[in-house]
C-alpha cells in the first residue's frame, strides 16, 4: 500500500514573512515560526514548543509549496531545525525534482519570502485574564506536533524577520 500526505483533521498553521536565505546544494534557510508573536486568531507559541516534535519527528516533517496537502509529492525535507531566541530555524534540502529545483531558483532570487507551519496543538494554555484577552492573546501554545513546513509568496502573518546573525547550527 503506498502512502500520501494525508491532512490531519486537526491540522493548524501559521503563516511568518521572513526572508529566505538560499544557500549551495539545494539547501534553503528560514524561520518556519516565530515565539511570542500573536497572530490573527490570537495564538502565541512558546519557545520550547518544538523540541519534543523536532527530536521525534524530523525525519517525518516534509516541505511543501504553497501548503498543497495533495500533491503527496513533499518539495524537500528539513536537514536542521532548531529553536533559537525568535524561532525555529530549518534548513531545508529541496529535492532535485522540477518543483523543488523550482522553489529552490524562486528563493535564490527572493521571490519567495514565507514560511508556514502545519501542526497540530498538542498542548495549550489558554489566558483568561484581562490583559491578554485585551492584548488579543486567546490560546498559548507549549508543545506542537510538527506536520510540515511551507514554503510559499504570500502571508498575513504580523511578524517578519532577516535571516542576518542567525545561525543553523546549534
Amino acid at each position: 500500500m503506498t502512502k500520501t500526505n494525508v491532512k490531519p483533521a486537526d491540522l493548524e498553521t501559521k503563516s511568518l514573512n521572513i526572508e529566505i536565505k538560499a544557500e549551495g546544494e539545494g539547501i534553503i534557510t528560514a524561520y518556519a515560526a516565530a515565539f511570542g508573536n500573536t497572530d490573527s486568531y490570537g495564538d502565541v507559541i512558546q519557545k520550547g514548543a518544538f523540541v519534543k516534535t523536532v527530536a521525534e519527528r524530523k525525519d517525518k516533517i516534509k516541505v511543501l509549496y504553497n501548503h498543497d496537502y495533495y500533491s503527496n509529492l513533499p518539495i524537500g525535507k528539513p536537514i536542521n531545525m532548531i529553536e533559537d531566541s525568535f524561532g525555529l530555524l530549518a534548513s531545508m534540502k529541496m529535492s532535485q525534482t522540477q518543483m523543488g529545483q523550482d522553489v529552490y531558483t524562486l528563493a535564490q532570487e527572493g521571490a519567495l519570502d514565507s514560511m508556514s507551519i502545519g501542526y497540530s496543538a498538542i498542548k495549550a494554555e489558554y489566558p483568561d485574564d484581562v490583559q491578554a484577552r485585551a492584548s488579543g492573546i486567546w490560546r498559548i501554545i507549549t508543545e506542537a506536533k510538527l506536520y510540515f513546513a511551507f514554503v510559499h509568496w504570500i502571508t498575513c502573518a504580523k511578524r517578519s524577520r532577516s535571516l542576518q546573525g542567525a545561525s543553523s547550527t546549534p
